[in-house]
């Protein structure tokens, strides 16, 4: 009979300048007997402590980090660092989800300038979260949003980038709600993404989420002047918010450009009963576009839909904003408000009416 022995990747993987890639493995200690696959951390935190902070802009691009995450149930706060991907081994498997203690913490962060806003992952400039689900807690406090677009690292000299991202997404990531609920009423539901730095070019790929909140948008892409916020990619992605009672929707998009939704579905309902109690229904839309008061970017907020659905009750499921500029092609929806401007295909396809 022979024993392999077979130390940790972390004992073995030097940081040699030049080297392309490196890999942890992260996952629970009973995971490994059974699948011959070694361990070198427990936790996604771990694995992240481990790697050294590089500054984004730096010259020092070619060492690239992989933490690749066995199948488990991981309750913590994922703070990236540039440079490193989190790839789970099966998106079905890997579920990340908010410590017990996230609603408390929430409160402060809510309130607070100093401490980050809340959320579960916070992605940074050249970042990747892939092959995973979010696990978002059905009572999180509003104000947070399991992803968001914001740097927690401190670097050389106190720069501290915060909003100021890019080059980073998500790849093939499901949200899902998940108990414990407020014992009446519906559940709070936090956000599923959020941008409002200095951020670009950011791809979701592949990404799906529920809502569940009664009001307020899913995802909002906030961006600051001047209205550098290009390049936001929606490929193959699909949202819903169904239990909205109040003003709402799945995507708002201010103050910012180039944000393309791409051969995807998104859907929105009103609560049952919403639609009884008021005269007339509260607007909820798909995707909506604004401009703040106040914003004087040199370009219009735009919005690129493209081979998309856009489905819901109301006459409001595409909100063009005043100020804003919508480029609608071979797509769908069910209805439409335009303050703003509204480009359609034209009949044969090429160009813009």
């Amino acid at each position: 009979m022979f024993l392999l022995f077979v130390r940790p990747l972390h004992a073995i993987i030097a940081r040699v300048p030049g080297a392309n890639s490196h890999v942890l493995t992260v996952g629970a200690a009973d995971f490994s007997p059974r699948y011959a696959i070694p361990l070198d951390f427990p936790t996604i935190g771990q694995a992240m402590d481990f790697i050294s902070l590089v500054d984004p802009d730096s010259s020092n691009r070619a060492e690239q980090w992989t933490i690749l995450v066995m199948p488990g149930y991981y309750r913590e706060v994922i703070q990236f660092k540039p440079f490193v991907n989190v790839v789970g081994l099966l998106k079905e498997a890997v579920i990340v989800a908010s410590p017990d203690d996230i609603t408390d913490d929430d409160r402060l962060r809510v309130h607070s300038t100093l401490l980050p806003p809340p959320a579960q992952v916070y992605l940074c400039s050249n970042s990747l979260l892939s092959n995973v689900t979010v696990a978002v807690r059905g009572d999180s406090s509003p104000g947070h949003f399991a992803v968001r677009g914001y740097d927690v690292n401190i670097y050389p000299g106190n720069r501290r980038p915060r909003g100021d991202v890019h080059f980073l997404g998500l790849a093939n990531v499901d949200f899902h709600t998940y108990p414990p609920y407020p014992k009446s009423g519906p559940p709070a539901g936090g956000g599923l993404i959020k941008f409002d730095g200095n951020w670009r070019t950011v791809i979701f790929r592949d990404v799906g989420g529920n809502y569940d909140a009664p009001r307020g948008f899913g995802i909002e892409l906030t961006g600051r002047e001047p209205f550098q916020n290009a390049d936001c990619h929606f490929i193959n992605c699909f949202f819903d918010a169904l239990f909205l009672s109040g003003e709402g929707g799945v995507i708002q998009v201010a103050d910012c450009y180039e944000v393309h939704l791409r051969n995807s579905l998104v859907r929105v309902r009103y609560k049952e009963g919403a639609l009884i109690e008021a005269w007339q229904p509260p607007p909820i839309t798909a995707v909506k576009t604004m401009r703040t008061r106040g914003a004087k970017g040199p370009i219009a907020p735009n919005v690129h839909i493209q081979g998309s659905t856009l489905y819901g009750p109301g006459t409001s499921v595409l909100d063009v904003g005043e100020n804003t500029v919508c480029f609608f092609r071979h797509s769908f929806s069910d209805s439409m408000t335009c303050d703003g401007k509204f480009f359609a295909s034209a009949s044969n396809g090429i160009g813009n009416l």
